[in-house]
């Protein structure tokens, strides 16, 4: 793409006005996302003031910032203008991070369908680990997911709501249905939708618009969303519809359309898709249930990086995070799948032990697995680009070769698998062979016309010389012009023999090609000084690897094969474009094998990486409610691979239903934020099919993992470090079941120490008998500990310190019991403060332990005087008790 393109406005004239019009809608400032727009050619551009932003934050020139006037719509209106900065698509992933990462700021992709412009992708602030993903999906290759058109519709009951969902995939041309209870902030509404992932959510308007919960959670997701009149979600014609559209008799619908809320969102869908008036799909449709319950409910953000998922733009680092440790994937599509897995944890066990029953084939053998992904997976294509490309016209012979390399490569891929299979003749054949095996070898066989058919039309011997042309056999006027070529390419070669006899070169005279130079002739700097003076020599570029030069005669035959070239080209483009259509005809072939290779890469990259560990293990998985988590020898997969960490201390893991809730305490930088985020991730890899770093493992599948880790503000919101703990807590609260995961790095440090420990105490008293689930919680407050006398569900642990003489060792193991005593002195030692510094706070220490010491002797002389007072020999046992707490209040 020239510089001018990349410089250019990319709207046309007549639709700049409209186009200015929907950027108007748009809010802007330093807390709303930035909206990028992707046009063709994978020009993005950002307009409007956030432009002048990238021109100066990115680009560090405001100069790149370009003015466009708007003409007006009338004659008496005025004219506008618009702020626009385009950015190549070779620059876009560093624009990216720059944005997310260090201006803080979410991304929204923004791609154009004939007149209309959408929301395609949201890139989060800091999700550095989604770019990859966030770039694979352009206008044109849009996934599945993004096609899904979502209508929703409300009842009132008593203090909640049931919300009704329908959905329409126009590739698949199903509708799927679904109808839950969910409280006013949406939180069951919210999972489907980040589940699912609709490119447009339409909303009856009698749920006001003003409701900004719900406003909020299309805006947080850049979903838009129209409320439409609720009478257009009338059922009065539904069956009618349903009848004509769905395949089979709507009898066997029965279960789906007694969800009375449900079926007023699919009428209302049904109207604004127009799918009530088109005949097309008549008869070709099927009506599905909406799934809630594949997956565990998405981490958010915050605990997305607190347990580092995926990798940070400011640390290069790849073993850093879970991401980086698992992949080891050889293809992009694998790479793509990988990073879905861990956003979205199973929650079938029998879905699990099939990825973990593969993943146990391929481990057996690792030199096996070593052979199949070296010698066939890193050289598998993106089969899902190239389907795309095949689908959307974009294609080229290119592409064609491209795919027969693949699919000629496929038996020695088969051939290794199959060994592979063989080993397992006894454990897991049904599985092996009905996954992967039967399909690939059915795949291959249908390949086989494909194959038949490039080689028939494509000259591979032109490959060679980096061209992808028709074979001249296929006709004889391409036949005819071959020969011509040949003439001259021998008339070229005979030249440049005699350049190198010429220039006595001894044949170290080189011809070469190069698009956009043509054949030309080099020879090495070295040689160079046998170019000078050479009347025939003409120079067309110098270069580390050597001068390229061509000569009169030279350019007059690279015209001459230029010329019929172009003619060749012209009469194979009728040939090519016959070709394309036909390998388009086999892309849900190429989806289908795409699908089974990338599942294969992952698999095989989790038993590569188990394999070439300090020790994985394969997770025994229990059922939710289980309430079980038992780990022998555990490891946090990311840390223990650090260079700096030469032997890493492993724990042991023991919670049930009886020991559900673990407070940990003990010195800052002993361990308790690792053995914490260790659990959780070990629990996300053991839910993904993964083998994990424990000497054993049972794991009870979670629906959710909920954290409170870190601290941090937001001050463009006007949230404090203890008002965003607070928030988080409370949405913790709210959405954990029986069946979730918690951990709680510190709560309550914001405040006051009494507010502090009573937030924490009562917020731990809540999970305990309320929630009832499996959660750790590590903390400052020793009297914390004394929970444990109060719910017997609560175990105390606390990391270990050797200690001796003022100086401090950490052993990072956790053991049983409560710590009794806080390090924070031996660690400000640690940290080097003035040796005044220390002294004063060990002052400080005592005059305040012995002012409590005083309080709590005059507390205690003032109880048992006023209990001398009290009639006790003439009060009852339930007098004396309440007497006595009234007291206790009072002290």
């Amino acid at each position: 793409m020239s510089s001018t393109d990349m410089a250019s406005f990319q709207i046309d004239p007549e639709d700049r006005r409209d186009f200015f019009t929907i950027l108007s809608r748009f809010s802007s400032g330093p807390s709303s996302p930035v909206r990028l727009f992707r046009h063709p050619d994978n020009v993005f551009a950002v307009y409007g003031p956030d432009a002048e932003m990238v021109a100066v934050e990115f680009y560090q020139n405001s100069s790149f910032a370009r003015t466009v006037n708007i003409p007006a719509d009338d004659e008496d209106g005025r004219d506008d203008s618009l702020q626009y900065i385009n950015i190549g698509p070779q620059r876009v992933e560093k624009f990216l991070g720059m944005v997310t990462c260090d201006k803080k700021r979410a991304v929204v992709l923004y791609a154009q369908s004939g007149k209309e412009w959408a929301a395609r992708k949201e890139l989060g602030s800091g999700d550095h680990g989604s770019i990859d993903e966030f770039l694979f999906l352009d206008a044109e290759e849009t996934s599945e997911q993004s096609s899904l058109v979502f209508a929703l519709s409300f009842q009132a009951i008593n203090q909640g709501l049931v919300v009704g969902v329908a959905a329409f995939d126009p590739v698949m041309q199903e509708f799927a249905v679904c109808q839950f209870a969910d409280d006013h902030r949406y939180s069951c509404l919210e999972s489907i939708i980040v589940e699912h992932s609709p490119k447009e959510c339409i909303v009856d308007n009698s749920k006001p618009a003003e409701d900004q919960n719900l406003v909020k959670l299309f805006e947080s997701r850049s979903i838009p969303f129209s409320l439409v009149n609720k009478n257009l979600f009338s059922t009065a014609s539904l069956e009618h519809d349903l009848k004509r559209l769905l395949s089979g008799n709507i009898q066997q619908y029965l279960v789906d359309l007694e969800k009375t809320v449900a079926m007023k969102a699919l009428a209302g869908l049904l109207h604004n898709v127009g799918a009530s008036a088109n005949d097309a799909l008549n008869g070709r449709c099927s009506l599905v249930p909406l799934e809630l319950h594949e997956f565990m409910k998405p981490l958010d953000s915050n605990a997305s990086r607190a347990l580092n998922l995926f990798p940070s733009i400011s640390d290069p680092n790849t073993d850093s995070s879970l991401f980086g440790v698992l992949n080891k994937c050889k293809t992009a599509s694998g790479t793509r799948l990988l990073h879905q897995w861990i956003r979205q944890p199973l929650m079938s066990i029998s879905a699990i032990n099939d990825r973990l029953d593969l993943v146990e084939a391929f481990s057996k053998d690792s030199h096996l697995n070593s052979t199949f992904r070296d010698s066939f997976l890193k050289k598998v294509p993106d089969l899902t680009k190239l389907s795309m490309k095949f689908q959307t016209g974009r294609a080229t012979l290119a592409d064609c070769v491209q795919l027969y390399q693949f699919t000629v490569h496929l038996p020695l891929g088969l051939s290794v698998l199959g060994d592979i299979f063989d080993l397992h003749q006894d454990d897991i054949t049904p599985l092996f062979s009905t996954k992967i095996i039967v399909p690939l070898q059915q795949i291959n066989g249908d390949f086989n016309q494909f194959n038949q058919l490039i080689e028939k039309t494509v000259d591979f011997e032109a490959i060679d010389r980096h061209e992808f042309i028709v074979r001249a056999d296929f006709a004889a006027e391409l036949m005819s012009m071959k020969k011509n070529k040949d003439v001259i390419l021998s008339q070229i070669d005979e030249l440049a023999n005699k350049m190198d006899e010429e220039l006595s070169m001894s044949g170290k005279l080189k011809l070469n090609y190069k698009d956009g130079l043509g054949y030309h002739l080099r020879v090495t700097r070295k040689e160079e000084k046998a170019l000078r003076g050479h009347r025939k020599v003409i120079c067309l570029e110098t270069r580390k690897d050597g001068v390229r030069f061509t000569t009169t005669e030279l350019k007059a035959l690279n015209a001459s094969y230029n010329e019929i070239s172009s003619h060749y080209n012209k009469f194979q483009n009728t040939v090519v474009e016959k070709c394309l259509s036909v390998v388009a005809s086999y892309c849900p072939l190429i989806d289908h094998c795409g699908r089974i290779l990338s599942k294969v890469d992952v698999l095989s990259s989790f038993a590569f990486v188990a394999n070439h560990s300090n020790g994985y293990v394969r997770p025994v998985l229990l059922a939710p409610g289980s309430r079980t988590l038992r780990l022998k020898a555990s490891r946090h997969p990311c840390l223990e691979l650090q260079p700096h960490v030469e032997s890493y201390v492993s724990n042991d893991v023991e919670m049930d239903a009886d020991r559900r809730f673990q407070i940990i305490t003990g010195p800052n930088m002993g361990g308790k934020s690792t053995y914490l985020r260790q659990i959780a991730l070990i629990v996300i890899m053991a839910q993904i099919g993964s083998f994990v770093p424990c000497d054993s493992a049972t794991v009870t599948v979670c629906d959710r993992i909920l954290s409170r880790i870190g601290a941090g503000d937001s001050q463009l919101r006007g949230i404090s470090t203890f008002y965003a703990e607070m928030l988080e807590a409370s949405s913790m609260l709210r959405l954990a079941s029986k069946n979730s995961l918690i951990i709680i790095d510190e709560l309550g440090r914001g405040t006051s120490t009494s507010e502090g420990f009573g937030l924490a105490w009562a917020i731990s008293d809540y999970i305990c008998h309320r929630l009832q689930c499996l959660s750790l919680f590590a903390t400052h407050f020793h009297e914390l500990t004394e929970l444990s006398f109060s719910c017997s569900a609560v175990v105390n642990r606390h990391v270990t310190a050797h200690t001796s003489d003022n100086h401090i060792t950490m052993l990072y193991e956790v053991v049983d019991g409560a710590c009794d005593r806080s390090f924070g002195i031996h660690v400000a030692e640690i940290a080097q403060f003035p040796p005044e510094v220390i002294q004063m706070a060990r002052e400080k220490i005592i005059e305040l332990e012995s002012v409590n010491s005083a309080n709590e002797r005059e507390n205690d002389r003032l109880f048992f005087a006023e209990l001398k007072k009290l009639p006790i020999d003439s009060m009852s046992d339930d007098d004396l008790l309440r007497a006595c707490s009234s007291m206790l209040d009072v002290a």
